[in-house]
């Protein structure tokens, strides 16, 4: 089972070739993309700790499959704390994102962040994708002007977009559900 192994993440194939983020400049931005990344995964992680959570995808969802034992009294509080430490990790990293970078650099940093998640992730088994995606816009910018064939690139960011809308959205009608669910269980 992938997700015990905490390998559910790992199943979600790349499915964007790497190439079109190798941007003219970015390379100025991937030792800086490297430090921010390892800042996010340690707070990232000091977030998972602190709910007892073990994926990623729990967190990106709010949904945490197995609650620490005094926690789940109250899953509703326990949600709302970890939606807001979401929230608050991810404007953190937009801001640090924004400070000192003029915005007609905004590609080049956004590709090096996104080429640090992905070129990490075929040398690790533990890596947190959402940081490439913390500025998503900046990465479907750069996948609409960078793929030859747009058309499908403008899918994938049309797909993208509208899932995490969607989510973002329904967030509280599927977890309220999920958790009746694995009550029965």
């Amino acid at each position: 089972n992938y997700y015990n192994k905490g390998k559910f993440e790992q199943l979600i194939p790349h499915s964007l070739p790497l190439e079109i983020f190798k941007i003219p400049g970015y390379e100025g931005y991937m030792e800086d993309a490297k430090i921010r990344y390892f800042e996010y995964s340690s707070s990232l992680q000091r977030i998972m700790l602190s709910f007892g959570i073990e994926t990623e995808t729990e967190v990106l969802l709010s949904l945490i499959i197995k609650c620490h034992p005094l926690l789940s009294a109250d899953t509703n509080k326990v949600t709302s704390a970890l939606r807001t430490a979401m929230s608050y990790l991810t404007e953190e990293f937009r801001e640090i994102f924004e400070r000192n970078t003029p915005q007609d650099c905004y590609a080049k940093k956004a590709a090096a962040w996104y080429l640090t998640v992905y070129e990490q992730q075929q040398r690790e088994d533990m890596v947190f994708l959402s940081f490439a995606w913390i500025m998503g816009g900046h990465v479907c910018d750069i996948v609409e002007t960078g793929q030859p064939d747009r058309q499908q690139m403008n899918l994938h960011c049309s797909i993208g977009n509208t899932a995490r809308e969607y989510f973002m959205r329904e967030s509280e009608f599927i977890h309220t559900n999920v958790n009746a669910k694995m009550c029965l269980l």
